[in-house]
């Protein structure tokens, strides 16, 4: 099995709080660990917003170097539309950004890796899972 984390493990993982997420990771082995061109973008923009920027650009760079970051591609963008869809019919509401990482988890049959499991696993044919500890 491979995964994909969220953008909220991936902050886990960067701050080493909790420790348990960044050991499971390393478990895992970043060959085995996907990361989203969506959480790759909602990484770098929280840079724009950190008080040092040239740090947390350093350390956003170095987070993400030894993971593979596939493309978002077509295919992903109808496979969104799919998940929107699908959850507006239920009558249920999540972020733009969830629904993306969601559709390029299940485009390339990952595990989406996060805290929120709930927000995930209202996608159909989507598997999620949490590697955190309560925080």
């Amino acid at each position: 099995m491979d995964y994909l984390p969220d953008t909220d493990t991936c902050i886990f993982c960067q701050r080493e709080r909790p420790v348990a997420v960044r050991k499971k990771l390393e478990e895992v082995g970043f060959d085995r660990v996907w990361l989203s061109a969506v959480t790759a973008y909602e990484l770098r923009y929280g840079v724009k917003r950190h008080p040092n920027p040239i740090k947390a650009r350093a350390n956003v760079r170095a987070f993400l170097m030894p993971f593979t970051i596939p493309p978002w591609t077509d295919a992903c963008a109808t496979e969104a539309a799919k998940v929107r869809r699908q959850l507006e019919k239920a009558g249920e509401v999540t972020g733009a950004y969830d629904i993306q990482i969601a559709a390029h988890a299940r485009t390339l049959g990952l595990t989406v890796v996060t805290y929120n499991v709930a927000e995930f696993t209202r996608v159909s044919g989507l598997t999620a899972q949490n590697w955190c500890p309560a925080v």
